[in-house]
């Protein structure tokens, strides 16, 4: 049934990488969300080695100096080492199947930032807005419904889940996923490296899983809930 969505998108991973750092964004820390089985580390600051200061000779960031802006001078970081409750980050993009290109992923399917006009973003023409996703294991049901721009994003504790995917002139999409346990830590950073998508467990554990949800109206050949790197 997904095959022919899974060769549209086949090119994902390879696609995703590509792109370079793009900018640093400090971020407010807050009390991080422990799971039964979590526990907090410190660990030497994987930018700066240790040393506090902007990594690669850098200036820093306004308000910081020198200082390292990933641990803030510190040379410490903490990290969440996940328990086996800790849930993944599941977030997508729905879209019409109907508008797919051979080079469509995640990262081109997401809002883009707007290059003449208007300041912000633009969503994909393709976008499919207030589709319904559930995602049930056993008697528990996570749901959510995509904004305006086709993104949604879920928590998921590990384990098998049947998604039922719903919206007004399509098709529904049914599937199934599996949520492996977490095996990489979770860093604390007080900045984030804003990267493209990339691949491995490391990864997963930071920044979640990426999935786009193809949905076909009637006449269309069938959709699928595809994983896109």
């Amino acid at each position: 049934m997904f095959n022919g969505i899974h060769r549209l998108l086949g090119v994902a991973v390879a696609f995703g990488i590509l792109s370079a750092v793009s900018f640093i964004a400090v971020r407010h820390m807050s009390a991080p969300n422990l799971y039964a089985g979590d526990r907090i580390e410190q660990r030497t600051c994987r930018e700066c080695g240790g040393k506090g200061k902007a990594p690669q000779g850098g200036e820093g960031i306004p308000g910081l100096g020198d200082q390292c802006p990933f641990c803030q001078g510190e040379g410490k970081v903490d990290v969440i080492i996940p328990g086996p409750n800790h849930p993944t980050t599941v977030r997508g993009v729905v879209v019409d199947s109907g508008v797919l290109q051979a080079s469509d992923c995640y990262s081109t399917l997401r809002p883009q930032p707007n290059t003449e006009g208007a300041v912000g973003f633009s969503a994909h023409r393709g976008a499919i807005g207030n589709a319904n996703l559930q995602f049930v294991k056993g008697d528990v049901t996570v749901e959510d419904t995509s904004g305006s721009n086709g993104l949604f994003e879920v928590e998921l504790p590990p384990g098998s889940y049947k998604v039922l995917i719903t919206a007004n002139g399509f098709q529904d999409i049914c599937g199934e996923i599996t949520i492996q346990p977490l095996t990489e830590p979770i860093w604390q950073e007080r900045a984030n490296m804003i990267r493209e998508p990339g691949a491995g467990e490391a990864d997963r554990s930071e920044h979640g899983l990426r999935y786009v949800a193809a949905m076909a109206k009637p006449n269309q050949p069938p959709g699928g809930f595809v994983r896109s790197e």
